[in-house]
């Protein structure tokens, strides 16, 4: 152990104690190195002991309980605060262990790396595919259906203008003979003339609506592009 381990141990012990009193004991004992230089730095390691040994005197020392229940020796260490810090380093070690472990598993292996990023890839390349041809395949459906809508709008403003002039013809031939009658069918014609307008102004508005519709798709396939850009670059940059 040199000095380095021995201060990082001893302040991952003292973190159930004040910040304060910690910083203090730690700066303490690193002028304590640095005086005795770097050449004494084992000596001073074996004088102090481990630093189970340093923390549990710390802490029995921060309760005034030096005189109770701590011996100075390594061997007759038996506070619980020393009991308790060999357990915490103890289990520091099995879980740094278990980290490196880890580490090595998904670091060690460059080659089984490059094949899951492959596969990754791949998969985002599926997946972009078919969420490609889903939003085409809705894009193209909405684009007929608005056809298919125009279409009947404009069909059925035709058929109330042909209806409308019919009504003209008729009612004003039945004004010699029949004046109601030639003025509630002439009434009708004007509705009908009034629908139709309606319908030819309803299909305009909507054939307009067409290219907004148009660009709006554009736009989402190319930020959908983009984002695929950006995925296979961060993919290139991983590996």
């Amino acid at each position: 152990m040199n000095r380095k381990e021995f201060i990082e141990q001893l302040s991952y012990l003292l973190q159930d104690i004040e910040d304060e009193e910690r910083q203090a004991a730690l700066e303490y004992y690193e002028d304590y190195f640095d005086e005795a230089g770097i050449e004494n730095e084992a000596l001073i390691i074996e004088e102090l002991g481990s630093p189970e040994r340093v923390a549990a005197i710390i802490k029995a020392g921060l309760e005034n309980r030096f005189d109770q229940d701590i011996e100075y020796t390594e061997s007759k260490m038996d506070n619980a605060y020393y009991q308790q810090n060999q357990e915490i380093i103890e289990a520091k070690i099995v879980d740094d262990k278990t980290n490196q472990t880890k580490d090595s598993h998904f670091k060690g292996n460059p080659e089984r790396n490059r094949i899951l990023l492959i596969g990754i890839i791949v998969g985002a390349i599926f997946l972009f595919g078919i969420a490609g041809s889903a939003l085409i395949s809705i894009a193209f459906a909405l684009f007929m259906a608005i056809l298919g809508v125009c279409f009947g709008i404009l069909i059925g403003g035709f058929a109330c203008l042909i209806g409308a002039v019919v009504c003209f013809i008729k009612g004003i031939m039945l004004l010699g003979s029949y004046l109601g009658a030639g003025l509630l069918i002439l009434a009708t014609g004007f509705g009908l003339l009034a629908l139709s307008l309606l319908f030819f102004y309803l299909d305009g508005w909507i054939i307009k609506l067409i290219p907004r519709i148009f660009k709006a798709c554009v736009k989402l396939a190319r930020e959908a592009l983009y984002f695929l850009q950006q995925f296979f670059n961060r993919g290139g940059q991983t590996e």
